[in-house]
């Protein structure tokens, strides 16, 4: 029976200085940027759409404009929980998420009108 190679730490040394050279990593790499650039045009157009609504929403309750990046962090997280999970396991989630940002100090009554507008895009992108 062949004995197994003893491991050295030469050899690991050279195996990740190949691995990691300035030759190497952008031929890694290239191989996955036509599906990184699609997945992140996907993503910034299903951000905007969210942005674009929940802007629109903040302006009908007459939210002062310093306290919208609060409100949009809260839609956004919002938002990932409705695209990542099932209806009850994002319902608990955003319930969750709610409290946390009360606690903040963002009001309980705006964030609740936010939720249906989250919960609305995400069903929508999952459906299409």
């Amino acid at each position: 029976m062949p004995k197994a190679r003893a491991s050295s730490s030469l050899r690991r040394i050279l195996r990740f200085t190949e691995k990691y050279t300035a030759k190497v990593v952008p031929l890694r790499f290239k191989l996955y940027l036509p599906r990184m650039e699609q997945l992140l045009n996907t993503e910034l157009i299903n951000l905007d759409a969210l942005e674009v609504q929940i802007y629109q929403k903040l302006e009908e309750l007459a939210i002062s404009a310093d306290r919208w990046p609060f409100y949009m962090a809260f839609s956004k997280r919002c938002f990932r929980e409705f695209l990542g999970f099932s209806e009850a396991t994002a319902e608990n989630d955003v319930a969750l998420l709610r409290q946390e940002f009360i606690l903040r100090g963002l009001d309980s009554a705006v964030l609740d009108q936010l939720i249906p507008i989250c919960r609305d895009l995400a069903q929508t992108i999952k459906g299409s």
